[in-house]
């Protein structure tokens, strides 16, 4: 048997002058959900009396004196039981004749279906659902909608809340109504799911004025280059919404980690640069602990040296034939893998006369013309999933050429 908590007087729901109610549709033969009322918060020694027994509590309800909201609707909210598997929930909603809808913003536990109030009313007599409660306008029309996994009360997490009454076997008390928490303690109908982690007090205050909600937090990042021949890099970008003072900072795969400057526009002025590949995360809080994140990769090489300078070869006598030494400096390997969607290729040429250009072309039909001659780099060079063939040809006057390739394997 699974119970859930309520703090105030003792009572099982669905207990009438000594008789238990007629038992709910389940597809769990010998499991049924059932909720008890204490006159004072449960001690751990009652919670270990109840597990002696072999009954588990998988949730808590708060008290809440407010008012109520009703919770049929077409489209609705269907909360589970915390231990009832989501495949079962949509079949019990099959089987009620309701059609399930998706959102990626809902819960785990949590079912968005559509269909008429008596279909609702034949769902909620199943002991699988926990409750139903309409669904906003953002939650039927498919928009995602960030989810909260409840508000922290004294005896843990609490999503919803019933109004406190002394008995529930009075006529017309046999069904209760649930309302949602939100932080600071006051109740709202759940037109959608707020993010929040505030605690909110065990005891909320009847619901004041409705105040303004805030913003969501947002989190921008300028996008830096893929890769830099520097030491260290700068990044910036904007936070904005949120509750309270928003602080940005950031930490580095390489173990470095520090805190923005400013936060609606922020900058980090200085990021060591590990050689290789270098993982940023940029988070974004505010007052309430609310956070976001963001990640971007920079890979590191530092430059070569410039070589020393070498004196002008004499012109040959007769026709040149000589082709050009080409050398790629990074990669420094000719078979080389990368996460990243595209590559820059370095290196140096010589010739017996004069490198007139170094060109470079893929096994994915792009090309083009590298910077420089003696030192040379390419432009960011496009990869593909999979194997990409690079191919760098050095050309003198006289038409000789001299030409390396290597591997590129973008995972």
């Amino acid at each position: 048997m699974k119970l859930f908590l309520l703090f105030a007087w003792m009572l099982i729901s669905g207990i009438a002058n000594g008789q238990r109610a007629a038992p709910q549709r389940t597809l769990t033969a010998g499991r049924s959900h059932m909720l008890l009322q204490f006159a004072k918060n449960a001690t751990q020694a009652l919670l270990e009396k109840l597990a002696a027994g072999g009954i588990t509590v998988p949730g808590y309800i708060a008290d809440l004196d407010g008012r109520q909201v009703p919770c049929i609707a077409v489209t609705a909210i269907v909360a589970l039981s915390p231990d009832v598997d989501a495949k079962d929930g949509r079949e019990i909603a099959d089987n009620s004749g309701l059609s399930a809808l998706d959102n990626p913003g809902l819960l785990a536990d949590r079912l968005l279906v559509r269909g008429n109030r008596k279909q609702l009313q034949a769902l909620a007599g199943w002991d699988e659902v926990y409750y139903i409660l309409p669904a906003s306008k953002e939650l039927t029309d498919g928009i995602p909608v960030p989810a909260c996994a409840g508000t922290l009360t004294s005896q843990g997490p609490a999503e919803q809340a019933l109004p406190a009454v002394k008995v529930w076997d009075a006529p017309g008390l046999d069904v209760a109504t649930v309302d949602h928490l939100k932080p600071k303690g006051t109740v709202a109908p759940q037109e959608s799911y707020a993010s929040s982690s505030t605690p909110a007090s065990p005891n909320p205050p009847a619901p004041g004025p409705a105040s303004a909600t805030a913003s969501p937090l947002l989190l921008a990042v300028i996008t830096p280059p893929s890769f830099t021949t520097v030491s260290s890099l700068s990044i910036s970008g904007t936070a904005s919404g949120g509750s309270g003072t928003v602080e940005v900072s950031w930490t580095s795969s390489n173990g470095a980690s520090g805190v923005a400057q400013g936060a609606s526009n922020w900058v980090i002025p200085s990021i060591p640069m590990r050689t290789g590949s270098n993982i940023i995360t940029i988070t974004a809080k505010d007052s309430l602990m609310d956070q976001l994140t963001s990640g971007v990769t920079v890979s590191y090489q530092p430059a070569s040296p410039a070589p020393s300078p070498t004196p002008a070869p004499n012109p040959p006598s007769g026709p040149d034939t000589t082709p050009p030494s080409l050398t790629i400096l990074t990669p420094a390997t000719s078979n080389y893998s990368t996460s990243e969607d595209s590559l820059v290729v370095n290196g140096t040429a010589t010739d017996n006369v004069e490198v007139a250009s170094v060109t470079w072309a893929t096994s994915n039909g792009n090309s083009g013309t590298a910077t420089g001659t003696s030192n040379w780099s390419t432009p960011a060079i496009p990869l593909y999933i999979g194997s990409t063939t690079i191919v760098i040809t050095a050309s003198d006057a006289a038409g000789n050429t001299t030409w390396r390739s290597l591997t590129v394997t973008r995972e």
